[in-house]
């Protein structure tokens, strides 16, 4: 082999080595292109997530902040609180009545205004007034026999008041 085959071999050689090594430029940039893509793609989500975030974390301090405003806290009241509460509730109810509902008689007896309050023995007479007072707070506060929707409010108003919900 002559010097001229060998370098013309050479060359050859050189010239598909350096065609190899093109078409791997080649497909790593195509990869390059393809993994930048991706990288701005990921980028985006991560935008779009963190405002996300952003968005949520002001609803909830809002929430919170509407929590605190109407006086509500993170826990329930315990059952015997509640009792406890509904309890001092009756008896102030009782003792609103007893005032309001009474007159003096003889110094050593009081009598309510109802004559039927009367009849009933002492036992029984704090049950007719439990009673009333039950009727009468339903028939103001929850019945609609009077016209009237709930808590008393007309239904004007409770209408009204829905539409603001």
């Amino acid at each position: 082999m002559t010097i001229s085959v060998k370098v013309a071999l050479a060359q050859t050689d050189s010239h598909s080595h350096i065609s190899e090594l093109l078409a791997q430029i080649n497909q790593l940039n195509v990869e390059k292109n393809s993994l930048e893509e991706t990288k701005n793609n990921q980028a985006q989500e991560i935008k779009h997530l963190q405002e996300a975030l952003i968005q949520k974390t002001k609803e909830s301090k809002k929430l919170h902040q509407i929590i605190i405003e109407t006086g509500q806290n993170d826990r329930e009241p315990a059952d015997d609180v509640v009792v406890s509460d509904f309890n001092s509730l009756s008896n102030s109810i009782m003792r609103i009545v007893k005032k309001h509902y009474t007159y003096q008689g003889k110094a050593s007896s009081i009598k309510l205004k109802w004559k039927e309050y009367n009849t009933y023995n002492p036992e029984n007479r704090e049950l007719f007034l439990r009673a009333l007072i039950a009727d009468r707070l339903f028939k103001h506060l929850f019945s609609t026999e009077l016209g009237r929707g709930l808590f008393g409010l007309d239904r004007e108003t409770e209408s009204s008041m829905g539409e603001l919900e």
